[in-house]
């Protein structure tokens, strides 16, 4: 099985002859509406039923067609946007194609796992149209989603539609690095990033007064990446992050967030906690790293729930839900620190990972 671009215009998979010779012929088709300086002229060439298929094709939403926007058409064919519409209007009196009402369709974002497959259009999701865009996960957009899920969350409108994605912490210095990756997703969503301060009590004030600063993307892309319409992590989002090429920067960004590096008497110690609720998650996260060459131990329980205070940070809190914990295993430090914590930015962890790569060398040098 081969996959090639046609023209840019979508991805194919070619399973047989007769589907090669299909993309052939779209990609032939395209150059000649280019070419042709009149409808006519293209309609003498491919006939007036595969110019109007064509048309159908590229307008159709998916899996049937590519879901283009008329601009993208006019871009694609080098037409101008009114004689397209022109075009489409003509099939719709006919009976031949239905034109969607020119309004925007709210966003949507999907994860692929190669550049080659990234692209955008308008799709039938669930019951209704929504602009989707496949992105390619870079580095700065996994960790940024991994940071999202260590010390974030997902905003949402009051129909309960993710619209924006939200970055904390109260680690200063961890705050200009993790600035300048979350400008570089919003730039790549055509969005910013914006940076807000915040007392103990979430009220907005100065950064001379702040307790935590926050990171907001105003992105429906992103949010839908992370979590589309359920509550919770999407799941094809995670299978993706989860894998072979993409594990290492995404679990840096979590572990930058939320993870725990140490020594304790020349033992070195990394670990991961979450909630009881996300007990199904830190699970996931066992078994994909154990997948890579990551030996942790199971999800443990370490803090049980408990109606009495303790007190973090100097005030008082109640652990309404159990914690348990993922620890990498003393035959997993080596790959861990090669695979995920070269890649973590925080300063004061990197400095410990320092030691512990030296740790490891030391005993890799040992006869």
């Amino acid at each position: 099985m081969a996959r090639v671009i046609s023209n840019g215009l979508e991805e194919f998979e070619i399973t047989s002859k007769e589907e090669q010779q299909q993309v052939n012929k779209l990609s032939q088709w395209t150059q000649v509406i280019k070419e042709a300086k009149t409808k006519a002229k293209a309609i003498e060439t491919i006939g007036e039923d595969g110019f109007n298929a064509f048309l159908r094709f590229m307008y159709g939403a998916h899996p049937k067609g590519l879901g283009m926007t008329t601009l993208m058409m006019a871009e694609k064919l080098d037409k101008p946007l009114a004689t397209v519409r022109l075009w489409l209007h003509q099939l719709e009196d006919r009976k031949l194609l239905k034109m969607r009402p020119r309004v925007r369709p709210p966003y949507a974002g999907k994860l692929v796992k190669h550049r080659r497959l990234e692209r955008e259009g308008i799709e039938l999701v669930g019951s209704s149209y929504m602009y989707v865009m496949y992105t390619y996960p870079d580095q700065d957009l996994c960790y940024i989603i991994g940071f999202c899920v260590g010390d974030g969350s997902v905003e949402r409108t009051w129909k309960r539609t993710p619209y924006r994605i939200v970055i904390c912490n109260t680690n200063w210095s961890l705050l200009e690095p993790v600035f300048k990756r979350a400008k570089k997703v919003a730039n790549k969503f055509g969005t910013k990033a914006v940076i807000t301060y915040h007392d103990r009590d979430g009220h907005k004030v100065a950064r001379e007064q702040a307790y935590a600063w926050y990171i907001r993307i105003s992105s429906s892309t992103v949010a839908r990446i992370i979590s589309a319409d359920e509550e919770g992590f999407g799941q094809r989002t995670l299978d993706t992050l989860l894998s072979p090429d993409f594990i290492g920067d995404f679990l840096a960004g979590l572990w930058d967030a939320d993870g725990y590096v140490y020594l304790r008497n020349k033992e070195m110690i990394t670990s991961l906690r979450q909630a009881e609720t996300n007990l199904s998650l830190l699970y996931r996260f066992h078994q994909a790293l154990g997948k890579v060459g990551i030996p942790t131990s199971k999800p443990t329980l370490i803090i049980r729930r408990a109606e009495s205070p303790r007190m973090i940070a100097g005030r008082p809190a109640i652990f309404k839900k159990a914690v348990y914990e993922i620890r990498v295993l003393a035959g997993g430090m080596p790959k861990w620190i090669q695979s995920i914590g070269k890649k973590m930015i925080h300063p004061e962890k990197i400095m410990t990972i320092r030691i512990m790569q030296e740790i490891v060398s030391k005993k890799t040098e040992e006869p």
